[in-house]
């Protein structure tokens, strides 16, 4: 994903943030939004003729810090049992003993 905004993205972006306190920026600020969305800064909703523009955390992060926020740590791999590690170096099946 592209982490850098254009000036028009960051505007909108900024105008959704805001809560929308001041009109829509002019000029196509419906095709801004739409690659913000894409990003997953913000999701678009439109109800009785009416677009809403609602930033995501991800949003508000990237507003105030001018980054996306980190990626989570990925969990640590679970542990396998002794039997399933040896079925899973060998294609011969193991048995266990009785």
């Amino acid at each position: 994903m592209d982490r850098e905004l254009n000036p028009n993205q960051l505007e909108v972006l900024r105008w959704a943030v805001s809560a929308h306190s001041e009109p829509p920026p002019p000029g196509n600020w419906k095709a801004s939004a739409v690659a913000l969305k894409n990003r997953g800064l913000v999701t678009i909703s439109r109800k009785g003729g009416q677009y809403r523009v609602t930033p995501t955390e991800a949003g508000r992060y990237f507003c105030e810090h001018g980054t996306l926020p980190p990626a989570p740590a990925k969990a640590p791999a679970p542990k396998l049992s002794k039997a399933t590690s040896r079925l899973a170096q060998t294609s011969e099946p193991v048995q266990e003993p009785a």
